[in-house]
């Protein structure tokens, strides 16, 4: 799950809400983009534009937030990183609620490991 932790430059740490109608099911804390107007998920190399507030099935309004540069987000990973430094782009994980060790055409950029040594691991990324 993606967790705003902060904006750098930001009064406040809250994304500002909206409401979008979802195309597929949306779990809260999701990589989401839209597609054909509706909101679906972002895997891979594919950058999101939203991250879900909420959670919604197909055709079901979801509060969700735009990704602006400048926010900051803890993720887990799906796999090990423990050969990834700050400064690498990893992908999306298949879920769009985790990131990838792969670097190949990678969108968020890794601002801190943590430590990260195993897949479940928490990092921090940015877009």
């Amino acid at each position: 799950m993606f967790k705003l932790q902060k904006i750098v430059g930001g009064r406040i740490n809250v994304g500002e809400p909206e409401i979008q109608v979802a195309g597929a099911e949306i779990t809260h804390g999701q990589a989401l983009k839209l597609s054909g107007g509706k909101l679906v998920g972002c895997t891979g190399a594919e950058a999101p534009t939203y991250i879900a507030h909420g959670a919604g099935k197909d055709g079901d309004n979801v509060a969700v937030y735009a990704v602006s540069e400048g926010m900051v987000f803890e993720v887990p990973c799906s796999a090990d990183l423990a050969a990834l430094k700050p400064g690498d782009k990893v992908t999306i994980g298949a879920d769009g609620l985790t990131v990838t060790a792969t670097t190949e055409g990678g969108v968020a950029t890794i601002i801190c490991t943590n430590n990260a040594e195993q897949a479940g691991d928490i990092i921090v990324v940015k877009f």
